[in-house]
């Protein structure tokens, strides 16, 4: 069911999306949930955009180098198909053609014509698509003859190799390479013709050498070995428990806790047909005992592994072992938070379908304070217990050290127009990319991050994503003048630095300072649990919502009501918002800070003036 701030066509009653008043479209608003989109009927269309991105990423990387200012700056051919993708995927209704340019936010003419062509193909492609699947070249939207284009899939199979970026992939293309064994080929100086020896960097080697596992992706129970590795270092390294790490990324953003509940009643119908059937056996035969006094069928039934149970969190991305099983956590003050059983397509129980790309762990604790060696410390005992590949083996195996030092500095910088305008380095925590064995000998790729407690939560959405939604974020934190990255939320206060909340209040939509309802000085900190991304205890329990999230919940309320209901949901959340926006008198601009701290992902949507989304309304 569409929610409050999903895009409605024009001739819908509320085809407008609430609080806007700029140009700008508020797609920080939309629901971005995958599974909303394919009831609708668009999936189709957004898997067909997110394809040609990941083709335009292939050909000429993430990043393009400005001509005139020499600064970096984001790929425009893959950011119009990411965008096209997110305004499709938040849409209330099915697309029809034709979807005329400027219908939609962000849609331009070359974009809208490839997307009314998808849906008149009725298969969810289009002419540049196959071009790009068949390796042919593509044409600009002025019909001129790309060809520099040529070769998008066997390039994009190439930069999914470690060490092996846009630029690589097309000198192994130019070279005549169009496989994974052509380049071993040409490394081997085997390859066709009069073709010199290829050189490869040792982590280009590796990543080749073990590509089948490096590509195959972490099963669900891959990651609880990694979790579990990860746990016990730091948990010997400190000397303390009741450590948080927590697995992020694109699986964090899957309806874990909605597929478990489904997989359980699918098993449920089995299992009841499979009783059904015993106990139609059982009136023709007796009984069979076997040792120890326990039926046949009841051995059977006991010995199915049991799905994990959420523990009350909706995010996805904490998910305990159930109570009794042999994966719960070897120490009760450690949060186990490795996506595990009931991942998206994971098989029940912790099966071995891959169910992840790579497993990134986003490490914090609320009272150790650790020094500078801490990540290298991780990363070092991790390989002497012969978990992580070493740098010598020729696995990539970085380190990303020390670098929130100048950080407020950088974006002092940036905020007063005396440094670079596109701060792409948006994260500086503590970080070690690396290669992990499991105990079958299977090869993981793994991503370990550092995160203070007051990091944790901006670490939390920038690291779960999606990377398109944490743009529109940012992008909102700019226009209204401030800077949001994964360390935290930043003002500018009489010509310096200052952090939102502690230091000075947001700034609204006219770049006025103003605390969102139950902030600034003298309101109570919200209690541990009050956002559902907060774990509560070993239950997962959340606690009741503060008064000043009404607005919020009321907005949340629109995900699962009927259509009347939704409407005066969504009526009633404007409505309560904009009361509470009257009654809140813009502070002075020297005001101080508030007596609240950012504790939750919730948090920062407030002070954002954004009702919160949950992760998988964030798969954009």
């Amino acid at each position: 069911m569409p929610s409050a701030h999903t895009l409605r066509p024009a001739s819908h009653p509320r085809s407008h999306l609430p609080h806007t008043h700029s140009p700008a479209p508020p797609l920080h608003q939309g629901d971005f949930d995958e599974e909303r989109c394919r009831s609708v009927g668009n999936e189709q269309v957004v898997q067909a955009l997110i394809e040609m991105k990941h083709y335009e990423v292939a050909l000429n990387g993430q990043f393009l180098t400005d001509p005139s200012t020499g600064q970096q700056v984001l790929n425009h051919k893959s950011l119009a198909y990411a965008h096209a993708a997110a305004v499709v995927r938040t849409c209330a209704y099915r697309l029809v053609p034709p979807v005329e340019a400027g219908t939609l936010p962000y849609l331009a003419e070359s974009t809208a014509a490839e997307l009314n062509e998808i849906l008149l193909s009725g298969t969810g492609t289009c002419q540049k698509l196959e071009l790009f699947r068949q390796d042919q070249p593509v044409c600009h939207s002025n019909g001129e003859l790309r060809p520099d284009s040529a070769g998008a899939a066997t390039r994009r199979k190439f930069v999914k190799l470690l060490g092996v970026g846009a630029g690589t992939a097309r000198k192994w293309w130019d070279l005549g390479m169009r496989s994974y064994e052509d380049v071993e080929a040409a490394a081997a100086g085997g390859g066709t013709g009069n073709q010199p020896l290829l050189k490869l960097t040792p982590v280009q080697r590796f990543g080749l050498l073990h590509r089948v596992d490096l590509l195959e992706g972490a099963s669900s129970a891959d990651v609880r070995e990694m979790h579990d590795a990860v746990v016990a270092v730091l948990e010997d390294i400190s000397g303390v428990t009741g450590w948080q790490v927590t697995n992020v990324g694109g699986s964090s953003r899957k309806r874990r806790a909605d597929l478990a509940q489904q997989q359980r009643g699918v098993r449920g119908q089995q299992q009841q047909v499979q009783e059904n059937q015993q106990d139609m056996q059982q009136e023709q035969q007796p009984e069979q005992e076997q040792p120890g006094g326990t039926r046949q069928g009841a051995r059977q039934e006991a010995a199915q592994p049991q799905p994990l149970q959420s523990a009350g969190e909706t995010n996805g991305h904490l998910l305990p072992a159930a109570p009794g099983s042999s994966d719960a956590p070897p120490h009760s003050g450690t949060q186990a938070a490795a996506a595990a059983g009931a991942g998206a397509g994971g098989g029940i129980g912790g099966g071995a379908r891959p169910v992840h790309h790579d497993a990134d762990f986003i490490v914090a604790h609320p009272t150790y304070v650790w020094g500078e060696t801490l990540i290298t410390r991780i990363r070092d005992e991790l390989i002497s217990r012969r978990h992580m590949l070493a740098p010598d083996t020729g696995a990539m195996c970085m380190l990303q050290r020390n670098r929130t030092q100048h950080l407020e500095a950088h974006v002092l910088e940036e905020m007063t127009g005396l440094g670079p305008h596109n701060n792409i380095q948006s994260d500086r925590l503590d970080h070690v990319f690396g290669v992990f064995r499991t105990c079958a000998g299977k090869l993981r790729h793994i991503d370990i991050i550092l995160a203070t407690p007051a990091q944790l939560p901006f670490a939390l959405i920038g690291w779960i994503g999606s990377t398109q939604f944490c743009r529109f974020m940012r992008r909102l934190a700019k226009r209204r003048g401030m800077h949001l990255n994964n360390h935290g939320l930043y003002r500018l206060v009489d010509g310096g630095l200052a952090r939102v909340p502690e230091d000075a209040p947001p700034l609204d939509r006219h770049k006025l300072p103003r605390w969102p309802p139950g902030w600034g000085p003298g309101s109570c900190q919200a209690e541990d649990g009050a956002g559902p991304e907060r774990a509560a205890g070993p239950a997962g329990a959340a606690a009741p919502k503060p008064p000043e999230c009404a607005a919020h919940a009321l907005a949340g309320q629109c995900q699962v009501a009927a259509p009347a209901a939704a409407e005066q949901a969504a009526a009633a959340a404007a409505a309560l918002e904009a009361r509470c926006g009257n009654k809140t008198a813009p502070p002075q601009e020297n005001s101080r800070g508030g007596s609240r701290t950012v504790r939750s992902q919730r948090d920062i949507f407030e002070l954002l003036f954004l009702p919160y989304r949950e992760p998988w309304q964030r798969d954009c």
